[in-house]
């Protein structure tokens, strides 16, 4: 059953590129608090290099009341074209609607993997829409 799923799904890739995915900042204070109600903040930012556009989000974890910990993480990451074809313009809409699509999943890792280094409960990042959060968050809404 698993062969036939994997044949069916057909990869489309896309013309722009993530690549040189870094982590910047990582700060994790250790609390007693035991709430599960757990608040995740996720700021966006885009800049333009003659090199392609440099991603970047940060994330914040903390509680509603007391909780096990509180944590902060910036990642950056570069996006290339790989098709001489796409304008500038082109490459930064892609990079500003597809940032955190492309760094959400580094920022999951990071924070499932300090937590368990920690000893702290792992709670995970949620899983997100990309479709519905991309057309809410998209440029043309924010304006």
């Amino acid at each position: 059953m698993t062969e036939e799923l994997m044949s069916y799904y057909k990869l489309i890739r896309y013309s722009v590129h993530l690549q040189d995915v870094r982590l910047k900042s990582l700060k994790v204070n250790r609390l007693d608090g035991e709430s599960k109600t757990m608040n995740v903040s996720i700021q966006r930012g885009v800049s333009m290099l003659e090199a392609g556009a440099v991603i970047a989000i940060k994330v914040n974890i903390d509680f509603e009341e007391d909780g096990p910990f509180e944590l902060e993480l910036e990642l950056e990451g570069l996006c290339v074209a790989t098709n001489e074809s796409i304008t500038e313009e082109e490459l930064r809409q892609y990079a500003f609607d597809q940032v955190v699509p492309l760094l959400l999943p580094y920022a999951r890792e990071t924070v499932a993997s300090t937590l368990a280094r920690m000893h702290l409960p792992i709670f995970n990042i949620p899983t997100m829409d990309v479709l519905q959060s991309m057309a809410y968050n998209s440029v043309d809404s924010q304006e």
